[in-house]
């Protein structure tokens, strides 16, 4: 029997095998979560899709398909291995991008393995949470006990503590929590990476800050712990885009202190007049990041891309009309921190001098932090 695309989508809608749908199904323990924010989402968040069927080999030979028959459309490029005994539609892998088949991966290795929970980076994957400059190489799964790392084709298995809560279930697979996702994530990748990811999961509020610090403290002096509590005390939810995180990161890395964030400018006669990523708005800097993403949004009725681009410079010469030096960076900026951390140095003692004589008019607030507080502070 020779095996067709046509037969193999036949074949999936009859057996109705493991198909993982659109539905961001993730049950979190304990009192419902608000939706988060709605606007200035993170950047290179990737949108909600359906994930094409699984087929596994012990499900396949018992509907009577025969090993000669799964080599046959393995050899012929119709299916293709997802792991070891699991497959898929190949035309339906290659339009996957290389985070959604570390998904799909997980997802099969996860229920062929439901003892363990899917962490680290891949329970990153399936909460959806930005990953920058990340690979996507092995799956990654924990069980409960100890002993160090196994390492198999594809996929590392850690062991360690697993605590009830811990794990949630996504699309029916056991995963860590948002809040211990993070703390291994920072513990076994790059600084920016754990920092982008926990201001996203804060500003959603897929994690509170007080349960990300029990996470945090959880994690005592395991390998890597002392890393993972720098990018997390770091992290902060008023950061609306991995641009916003990553100018932050520059900021610091520069030797300048933190920004305020999410800063609302009023004239003087209180006229709300715009809001800004970040900044000195005391010393007379306010701070953009243009991801372009303002530009990309849904347009109101009859309003124009270029309406949107004019509407955006004209409230930036208000800003500089009260006196405000505003700097703006893009995409291409975050590749030189150190020539952003010039720049804002730059920004700032004109800032200053405009300040000490006076020249800022209006008024200004700025949104409170949404961070970890270090152990043994109120």
């Amino acid at each position: 029997m020779v095996l067709t695309r046509a037969d193999v989508f036949a074949w999936v809608a009859q057996m109705s095998l493991g198909v993982v749908h659109n539905r961001r199904s993730v049950h979190i323990p304990g009192p419902e979560r608000p939706d988060g924010l709605t606007s200035g989402q993170h950047q290179g968040m990737p949108e909600q899709f359906a994930l094409p069927p699984v087929m596994h080999r012990s499900q396949l030979l018992a509907a009577g398909t025969t090993p000669d028959e799964i080599r046959t459309a393995l050899r012929r490029d119709e299916w293709q291995a997802v792991h070891r005994g699991t497959y898929c539609q190949a035309e339906a892998m290659a339009a996957l991008t290389t985070e959604q088949r570390h998904r799909l991966r997980a997802l099969a290795l996860a229920q062929r393995s439901p003892q363990m929970a899917v962490s680290h980076l891949s329970a990153a994957v399936l909460l959806h949470l930005p990953l920058w400059d990340a690979r996507f190489d092995d799956v990654h799964l924990t069980r409960a006990g100890r002993g160090g790392s196994r390492i198999g084709p594809g996929r590392i298995v850690h062991a360690g503590r697993l605590d009830p809560g811990d794990v949630i279930t996504i699309h029916g697979v056991r995963a860590t929590s948002a809040g211990r996702t993070l703390v291994d994530l920072a513990r076994t990748t790059s600084h920016p990476t754990g920092v982008i990811a926990a201001d996203y999961a804060l500003a959603k509020r897929m994690v509170a800050p007080p349960e990300l610090a029990l996470a945090l403290g959880a994690a005592g002096h395991c390998r890597g712990a002392a890393a993972a509590r720098r990018a997390l005390l770091f992290a902060d939810g008023r950061s609306e885009s991995a641009g916003e995180s990553r100018t932050r990161l520059a900021l610091h890395q520069g030797g300048l202190p933190a920004p305020h964030l999410q800063v609302q400018i009023y004239a003087p006669d209180g006229t709300f007049l715009g809001r800004v990523d970040l900044g000195y708005p005391e010393l007379g800097v306010l701070i953009e990041f243009d991801g372009k993403v303002k530009y990309q949004q849904p347009f109101r009725p009859g309003q124009r891309p270029e309406d949107v681009v004019i509407a955006e410079k004209l409230r930036e010469d208000r800003l500089r009309e009260l006196g405000y030096v505003v700097v703006r960076f893009v995409w291409s900026d975050l590749a030189d921190p150190t020539g952003m951390a010039a720049r804002i140095n730059a920004a700032l003692e004109r800032g200053r001098i405009v300040a000490a004589a006076g020249g800022i008019t209006g008024t200004w607030t700025a949104a409170p932090p949404v961070q970890v507080r270090p152990p043994g502070t109120a």
